[in-house]
């Protein structure tokens, strides 16, 4: 089979979205749904660290927040996509 320089350059550029797909793509999602998993399997009582590195355990659990108390009279809330 004689391939064209047309043929060539959409086979290259399919192969490339397929590397863009496999190395990059697909592991990020894998990440969310091990996150998702994390975020779900959260209790009242968990010792938890934030994205910006706060230490805490989980007081209370609401629909996208969770309130966690970082010392013994400071309470704070976050939304649970910084936990």
């Amino acid at each position: 089979m004689d391939f064209g320089p047309q043929t060539a350059s959409i086979i290259y550029i399919v192969a490339l979205f397929a590397i863009l797909y496999f190395l990059m793509i697909r592991p990020q999602q894998k990440r969310q749904k091990q996150h998702a998993a994390m975020i779900k399997g959260l209790n009242v009582g968990d010792n938890i660290i934030t994205v910006g590195g706060l230490l805490g355990s989980i007081v209370k659990i609401k629909d996208n927040t969770v309130v966690i108390r970082v010392a013994y009279s400071i309470i704070g809330c976050i939304y649970t996509c910084f936990v």
